[in-house]
């Protein structure tokens, strides 16, 4: 922490990483490596992040295509449910809470997330789409439709997506796992924090050494039960 908040404020711009915050596995062989950046865009103020990590296990399907299938199915799932993980008391301590609600009588329900006793949009997530789904990879957005975290700019709609992408790579015949995959997570789109909004460095720097520090928990988070979800199903 010490040397990502040296990094953080003697950095030229307002990009950090690629850190290695935090890290899940210390053998290389295995995988699992997490590998966290951000950046904030000085003018527009528009945020961004992305995560990655590698997985290497012995899928339980002989055909390749069954274990696509299963991949596919775990990871919408997983990556569905995304929203409503968040508020689970293991990964932010009972403070938050998740309920559904509509907007407008022929809107599709959206996620609310807020706080555990207060009736407060903190942010709000639309439903996931499946963007493309092949041989190789497999991408879902989960678009973000408000919340305080989410600032408003002017008639613009877009508040910006969490992207979520599975990436299957090609394995030598010598190695001692059959499959390996890239599980990459990123923050897209006109994303534009709260915190940030203005011209203030200060707030540049409050956004990415609290918020942008407390989303790479979380995906870090995320990412373990991606890589465990993945190992012991497909």
């Amino acid at each position: 922490i010490i040397c990502y908040c040296a990094t953080l404020f003697c950095a030229a711009r307002p990009d950090i990483g690629p850190i290695h915050v935090f890290p899940t596995s210390k053998n290389k062989k295995k995988g699992r490596q997490f590998v966290w950046e951000a950046s904030l865009d000085s003018m527009t103020r528009i945020g961004s992040s992305k995560e990655t990590s590698v997985l290497h296990w012995s899928s339980h399907y002989e055909d390749e295509r069954d274990s696509i299938a299963s991949m596919k199915r775990v990871s919408q799932k997983l990556v569905e449910s995304y929203p409503t993980w968040l508020a689970k008391g293991s990964v932010t301590f009972g403070l938050l809470h998740a309920r559904r609600q509509q907007k407008q009588q022929h809107d599709k329900d959206e996620i609310v997330l807020q706080p555990k006793f207060i009736n407060f949009n903190l942010l709000s997530f639309g439903k996931t789409k499946v963007i493309r789904v092949n041989r190789r990879r497999i991408e879902l957005k989960i678009p973000v439709t408000g919340g305080f975290f989410s600032a408003e700019h002017g008639r613009e709609r877009d508040r910006g997506c969490l992207t979520f992408q599975v990436i299957r790579e090609e394995v030598k015949k010598d190695e001692d796992y059959k499959s390996c995959c890239h599980f990459c997570t990123t923050i897209s789109g006109d994303y534009r924090p709260t915190i940030a909004a203005g011209r203030s460095d200060r707030r540049k720097w409050a956004y990415l050494s609290s918020q942008s520090l407390v989303h790479a928990y979380v995906m870090w988070r995320f990412h373990r039960v991606w890589n465990n979800r993945v190992r012991y199903v497909c």
